[in-house]
């Protein structure tokens, strides 16, 4: 087992926060709230999808403003290995959103119950020289408490994972590659969406007054459109499903920029 000196460990205190709609502004160890009110903007997933059509107007003083509670904590450790440094991030996190707002029947109201999300996410750093290599991971477990129902929260995958690699020569020269992967997650209609992978390259040359660059995403060209249609219904009046993975495809793009000093 490697002994760990306080050196190589920094430990962060875990912070709560307490966000509300409100005027005022308090603090919680410290850390301001921070005020917000859902009722000023009708926006969330479900409006979306609906185009925001037929849309009844918010009745303000039968709503209440969702409040949202959260706490969360990490641990950082860093440490060489030979030529190479490895650093380890591990974040725990928990919110609570009380009376959430959804929308019911073109009207928004609010839920009987609330909306509890914990989970932890793990980002490993490898750097070797002008090497560096990313790893991260994120679980999120999301549930709906409503009239003493239990449920999963739609669009809301519990795994993801990413990785990246860079090359960079300062001043001079920089290469990256990323991959992403969204495992399985509900969908408003009670059906589960698949999960998918996507891949992305970037390379860009710099001079003293000159950079070139090019870029490309989702080189694995995963599209929701390939498995699935994302509407119901005719072309005139489609009922969009949820969309929860990319539309376009490949996109690649290039670029320069002149620096003038």
């Amino acid at each position: 087992m490697r002994e760990c000196s306080l050196a190589s460990w920094v430990i962060l205190v875990p912070s709560l926060k307490r966000c509300a709609s409100t005027l005022s502004s308090s603090s919680l160890q410290g850390k301001p709230w921070l005020p917000f009110s859902a009722t000023a903007l009708p926006f969330n997933d479900r409006s979306e999808q609906e185009g925001y059509e037929n849309l009844k107007p918010i009745m303000i003083s039968q709503l209440k403003a969702e409040r949202s509670y959260g706490l969360h904590g990490d641990l950082n450790y860093r440490t060489p290995i030979g030529d190479a440094f490895l650093s380890i991030n591990q974040l725990f996190f928990f919110t609570k959103v009380d009376h959430p707002l959804v929308l019911e029947n073109n009207t928004f109201a609010n839920a009987f119950g609330y909306i509890r999300t914990q989970g932890a996410e793990t980002n490993i750093k490898l750097a070797i020289d002008e090497l560096g290599f990313y790893l991260g991971y994120t679980y999120t477990d999301t549930k709906q408490y409503n009239k003493e129902q239990l449920g999963t929260q739609a669009l809301t995958p519990k795994h993801r994972l990413s990785f990246d690699a860079t090359y960079e020569i300062e001043g001079s020269f920089r290469f990256g590659a990323e991959s992403f992967y969204t495992g399985s997650q509900l969908l408003s209609d009670g059906s589960i969406g698949r999960e998918f992978i996507t891949f992305g390259l970037l390379v860009q040359k710099m001079w003293k007054h000159l950079d070139v660059f090019v870029n490309a995403e989702n080189l694995t060209d995963r599209r929701q459109t390939r498995w699935e249609n994302i509407y119901t219904g005719n072309i005139a009046r489609p009922k969009f499903r949820d969309i929860y993975a990319p539309l376009d495809g490949r996109v690649v793009n290039a670029g320069l920029r002149i620096k003038l000093k």
